[in-house]
């Protein structure tokens, strides 16, 4: 019998260095992820229930590393306060880009998760429409 074991919940955490201060950048939680996954999907452009195209995408990610980042006290423990978005959106792109492409990779989000296939964002088949009929 194959089992999934979850004994430990300890979300992964990764030290991050900028400009001298430590942060901790740790692993989406549940509620972060979906919302994450929520402003992808709702950007997701749709053409002959096929996605044409997604917007949105950098803003999704800004706000999901921003729930992900926090501070450290002065002895470089993690604190509960998040990094506001505020901040982050002062910093350089292409450092918010690595602590996405690493928030993405510890917390097991791909964006080819959030399409089916046929390429319906929301994965309900080629057959789904929004108004219930089929």
């Amino acid at each position: 019998m194959n089992e999934l074991n979850f004994d430990s919940l300890k979300p992964i955490e990764i030290l991050v260095r900028y400009q001298g201060k430590l942060y901790y950048l740790v692993e989406a939680d549940a509620e972060s992820g979906a919302e994450y996954r929520d402003r992808i999907i709702s950007g997701t452009r749709l053409e002959d229930s096929k996605a044409v195209g997604i917007s949105g995408i950098p803003m999704a990610q800004l706000s999901l590393v921003a729930r992900c980042l926090f501070q450290s006290d002065s002895v470089g423990d993690k604190t509960d306060q998040r990094v506001n978005i505020n901040t982050l959106r002062k910093w350089p792109d292409r450092v918010i880009r690595k602590l996405f492409e690493k928030l993405e990779e510890i917390s097991e989000l791909d964006r080819e998760d959030l399409t089916s296939e046929d390429g319906d964002p929301a994965g309900n088949g080629p057959t789904a429409t929004t108004d219930g009929s089929e």
